[in-house]
């Protein structure tokens, strides 16, 4: 009953750890890898200015999406808002040379939005703008200086971020780690067969040390029975 436990404890945790490395691989991993080419720089503010400051020129953004079935298949009917496009204007240096672009605040924020620093989306579009504002505040004076990425494999160094999703020592903890776990878990599988496999043995061992006793026993009383009656002729 205790091997058995242990091999579905091991196999459970196996199938377990795995499902955690496939999760991981999909999500950090990925998100690593999309972003790997982004590298650390340095970036000063310059300045920060809005594109426009009246509300119909605004971005649209999509705050609440629904699946709609119709007999064109099935439909996304989204709600939608709007937020200022603040544009945060910074310079960097790569190979000696000083390089002015657009901050933005993550890589996805910056494909969806090239001419925007930051996006934000509710249904209230002077929430959106209280958002935009604070962000300025915080990130888009003048002479401030941010730990930011630009992207390598833009020629002209131009796409720059504030931040990135995932780092790579991230991205290592979540290979690393499950696989430990795979690998304990083999392991402990291996060991559980191999003591049952012990155990077995010993107790056919024991069962015919047991019965060799028992014969040895019978066989002995069997020459006394034979030795008996010839006993008492003399």
């Amino acid at each position: 009953m205790g091997a058995k436990c242990s091999i579905g404890l091991s196999v459970f945790f196996f199938f377990l750890f795995c499902g955690l490395l496939i999760g991981l691989s999909c999500t950090i991993v990925r998100d690593y890898l999309q972003t790997a080419n982004y590298k650390e720089t340095k970036c000063n503010v310059q300045r920060s200015t809005y594109e426009h400051d009246q509300l119909e020129f605004w971005p649209n953004c999509n705050f609440d999406c629904e699946k709609v079935y119709d007999k064109d298949g099935i439909q996304s009917e989204c709600l939608l808002s709007q937020f200022p496009c603040l544009q945060v204007i910074v310079n960097h240096f790569y190979d000696d040379q000083l390089i002015e672009t657009t901050l933005h605040a993550t890589p996805e924020q910056a494909r969806k939005y090239p001419k925007c620093s930051v996006d934000v989306c509710y249904q209230d579009s002077k929430r959106n703008a209280d958002f935009v504002r604070k962000w300025q505040k915080t990130y888009g004076q003048p002479g401030m200086t941010h730990v930011c990425y630009y992207n390598e494999l833009d020629k002209e160094k131009r796409e720059v971020v504030l931040d990135v999703p995932q780092t790579a020592a991230t991205a290592i903890h979540a290979l690393v780690w499950p696989s430990i776990g795979i690998f304990l878990s083999i392991i402990a599988f291996i060991l559980t067969l191999v003591r049952a496999h012990l155990q077995r043995t010993r107790e056919e061992k024991l069962r015919e040390t047991s019965e060799g006793r028992r014969f040895k026993a019978k066989s002995s009383s069997t020459r006394e029975k034979k030795m008996n009656p010839a006993e008492v002729a003399m």
